[in-house]
Formats: structure tokens, C-alpha cells, sequence
């Protein structure tokens, strides 16, 4: 895992904008901080499904999954 750092632009609703706003006031941390850290927790927990997935998606376009990680990454 790398620690480079890549800004990234997401919307949210309203709702969840002024929830985690107020969540990242409460722990004393950066908004923007506090949601790259939830993300980032979220892709960790569920990277092994993400593997099957693109496992199952590699299988069918007959390429292995390295091969389509390289297509997707490349894009």
C-alpha cells in the first residue's frame, strides 16, 4: 500500500454532508480528513468481495485479473 495521495471530488447528500460535518467537529479532525479515513476503511473491508468481483468479470471477458485491474487503472 502506498502512501501517495490522491484528491478526489464526491458528492454527498446534503444530509450526509451536515451529519459527517458535524461528526468530524465532534472528534476534533478535518472534514475532508475524516471522510477520506471512512472511504478508505470501506474499500479495506471490502476488498476481498471486490476481488471476487472482478474475478467473476475477468472470467467473463476470458482475461485474467491482473489483466483487467491493468484495463481499469490504465482508464
Amino acid at each position: 500500500m502506498s502512501d501517495e495521495r490522491i484528491r478526489t471530488n464526491i458528492t454527498l447528500p446534503k444530509y450526509h454532508h451536515d451529519w459527517l460535518k458535524l461528526w468530524a467537529w465532534a472528534k476534533g479532525t478535518g472534514f475532508t480528513t475524516l471522510a477520506g479515513n471512512i472511504v478508505a476503511a470501506r474499500v479495506e473491508a471490502n476488498r476481498d468481495d471486490i476481488i471476487v468481483m472482478l474475478s467473476y468479470r475477468a472470467a467473463q471477458m476470458g482475461i485474467t485479473v491482473d489483466d483487467l485491474i491493468a484495463q481499469i487503472l490504465s482508464e
